[in-house]
């Protein structure tokens, strides 16, 4: 009786863990890259159709190889990097993408990510990514220089209430200028509280523990129709980033704390990036080829 115990036990183990891999799927498992810029290839989406329109004093020449982020180019915001509040900055450098080309929500999370560089100390708030059109519906995440903080926001696009929000702020940073810095924000309607609901990261860690949120109960959110944009926030043409951003892209689904390290430290693109397994899934296939080992030794 003991010995078949002993016996079945690898077999028993496997279905435990089996169970477990199957009640317990994380919500990564449906992320899909919907969306790409690397900026490589002049503002074109290597994924989707949302390509984009490289705007008047813009450039996608400046070469990125060495740095953090993938070799190749960048996005570079401005021609010539400028100072604190130059007027250079006025004028709204950025990269336009049909907000209609972006993929449908439906209703479900979904995320962000890429890296940016500043040149320099810069006042107000510089936008990084505006997928809000015009100010609108969608997600923004911009630095405030007055702050020193990154600021995310998801405005508006609720079927509940267009006047719902939710704004995720950092705490003060310290960033060094001509450094990149890789973010991700998540974004996840069925978050328990509002600080699961928007997630901002920065350099693979979670920064943002104090969103608030105003309106009602969040619903379905669809991104805006109107130009989207990278580089810049769209409220006003003094908000430009005035430094770099590169391998931007949009995803169904929330990325998981170690895709976004996996970014972060280069083991993953946004390409390859939901391969990567949350830690809990690599230990039960661990524990899975453990038992089957005992199985194939007690066979012998």
């Amino acid at each position: 009786m003991k010995n078949n115990l002993m016996k079945s036990l690898p077999m028993m183990l496997i279905a435990m863990i089996s169970a477990n891999l199957l009640t317990n799927s994380n919500a990564t498992a449906d992320l899909i890259t919907r969306h790409y810029w690397d900026f490589n290839s002049a503002s074109n989406d290597l994924v989707g159709t949302a390509h984009g329109t490289v705007t008047a004093g813009t450039t996608v020449t400046v070469n990125s190889a060495g740095a953090t982020p993938p070799g190749g180019n960048a996005l570079r915001t401005v021609a010539t990097y400028v100072g604190t509040n130059s007027s250079a900055l006025a004028s709204a450098n950025r990269v336009n993408i049909p907000g209609a080309s972006l993929f449908n929500i439906g209703g479900n999370a979904f995320s962000a990510s890429g890296w940016f560089r500043m040149p320099t100390a810069l006042s107000q708030s510089r936008g990084i990514i505006d997928f809000s059109g015009n100010g609108g519906n969608g997600l923004h995440l911009a630095y405030n220089g007055n702050t020193n903080q990154l600021a995310g926001r998801i405005d508006g696009g609720f079927t509940t209430s267009t006047s719902d929000s939710i704004v995720a702020n950092s705490s003060t940073l310290a960033l060094q200028n001509n450094v990149w810095h890789s973010f991700a924000v998540n974004f996840d309607p069925a978050g328990a509280t509002a600080n699961d609901r928007l997630q901002i990261f920065l350099n693979g860690s979670l920064i943002s523990t104090t969103n608030t949120q105003s309106g009602g109960a969040l619903g379905a959110f669809t991104f805006a129709t109107s130009d989207v944009s990278i580089g810049w926030l769209n409220i006003a043409n003094n908000l430009g980033l005035g430094g770099d951003v590169d391998d931007v892209a949009l995803y169904s689904d929330n990325l998981s704390l170690a895709q976004v390290s996996a970014l972060h430290s280069g083991a993953a693109t946004p390409l390859t990036v939901a391969a990567i397994p949350e830690p809990s899934s690599a230990l039960m296939i661990g524990l899975v080829g453990m038992s089957l080992s005992l199985i194939r030794r007690r066979n012998r």
